[in-house]
């Protein structure tokens, strides 16, 4: 995420919707930060701490300084959601701005699919 993204602006709300609903039945939300991108284009930290604050996000937020993660994860455009299941493995990957509905479509895809396991 990038606090100067729009498609970010726009889905945080939803993430921190989707976070509070379904943390204690085992979501796990962490929004990464393309600080590398953010210090580059003047932003700084406060900056960062200030969008978290401005939207009430209680999800934890990485600071990706120097880009590993989002290119580990080839992260292009922004903003970009990965599911993971409980083994770690990518299970869906959602490129572009989601909404509230599609994360609680996905997250019981990925609960059917571990009790389906179990």
């Amino acid at each position: 995420m990038g606090t100067w993204c729009d498609p970010c602006i726009r889905e945080t709300p939803a993430l921190q919707e989707a976070y509070a609903r379904y943390r204690d039945e085992g979501l796990l939300i962490v929004g990464v930060n393309v600080t590398g991108s953010e210090l580059k284009q003047g932003n700084t930290l406060e900056d960062i701490q200030a969008f978290v604050d401005k939207f009430g996000v209680e999800y934890p937020i990485a600071l990706d300084v120097e880009g590993a993660a989002s290119q580990a994860f080839r992260v292009l455009p922004l903003p970009t959601s990965f599911f993971i299941d409980a083994q770690g493995i990518i299970r869906f990957v959602r490129v572009g701005e989601i909404n509230a509905d599609e994360i609680a479509v996905l997250f019981d895809a990925l609960r059917q699919e571990s009790a389906a396991q179990r």
